[in-house]
């Protein structure tokens, strides 16, 4: 890849309506896809998309229990129902991206991983690599793999996202949410951090660890943890708020921006 490679996450809490199964948001899917068709015209960047599971994916894997693994034949009309609403989603975005010019590229993970005890093991990646030199954009997705030790299990989006963005060096990954970043008091959401670097991110990661969680999609150890991987080869992260308009364009184009940077190296300049 010649062009510096952004992955962007766009979140399930944020793309779907997480209190009816199987409900897109399309207003913010079709402001989302403006908001970065408009930054890919002002800046030149290679892009991945990576979808979240949401109403769609979320119910039915847990339904099934697909977390466990292969535990009854119901098990395997699980995984079909599972990747099929996956599918739906992604064909939702991909419509929405490509009326407006994107020449967006659907790429079924499920076709591609292998997981080893709920943990991505291996991905045929090359084909996402081609797409997006060719000027593909491609677009991924949270799903269900084959798992060596469980006979399936879910591949989250951030397994994907690490894996992408630390073999082809992503200069940036965002992860879009429905809230602006990581609080100290998520229940309030106040006391956003601005600012996650070498300074404290051990601090931060205890204290999440002693607390209930900072963070909506599991816990804020747990989030910073699958990140770290990328943190430590220097990748900046950034968590921001895609129901927002503006937002996810102003990162794109490295404009200033409500939410949290996560890198390295610490900016002195930047606000806490």
């Amino acid at each position: 890849m010649n062009k510096s490679l952004v992955i962007a996450k766009l979140g399930g809490s944020a793309i779907t309506d997480k209190n009816t199964i199987k409900r897109a948001r399309v207003r913010i899917i079709k402001r989302v896809a403006k908001e970065i068709g408009e930054a890919l015209k002002k800046k030149d960047f290679e892009f991945i998309i990576v979808l979240g599971g949401g109403s769609f994916g979320h119910p039915i894997a847990k339904k099934y229990e697909i977390h466990r693994g292969i535990t009854s034949e119901s098990s395997l009309i699980g995984v079909s129902e599972t990747v099929d609403s996956m599918r739906e989603l992604s064909l939702i975005v991909t419509q929405i991206f490509r009326d407006i010019g994107l020449p967006v590229i659907p790429i079924q993970p499920s076709a591609i991983a292998i997981n080893n005890n709920s943990k991505l093991e291996t991905m045929y990646s090359e084909t996402v690599k081609k797409y997006v030199e060719i000027g593909m954009i491609p677009v991924l997705w949270g799903d269900v793999a084959l798992d060596r030790t469980l006979g399936v299990s879910i591949l989250s989006g951030d397994n994907i996202i690490s894996h992408l963005a630390i073999k082809y060096g992503a200069k940036k990954v965002i992860f879009g949410m429905e809230i602006d970043g990581f609080y100290y008091d998520p229940t309030n959401q106040r006391g956003l951090i601005r600012e996650i670097c070498e300074n404290n991110i051990r601090e931060i990661l205890n204290y999440a660890r002693d607390s209930s969680g900072i963070d909506v999609t599991g816990g804020m150890a747990r989030k910073i943890e699958e990140i770290l991987p990328m943190y430590e080869k220097e990748i900046e992260i950034y968590l921001l708020n895609i129901t927002k308009p503006g937002v996810l364009k102003e990162a794109l184009l490295g404009e200033k921006f409500i939410g949290t940077i996560i890198r390295k190296k610490c900016n002195q300049t930047r606000e806490h």
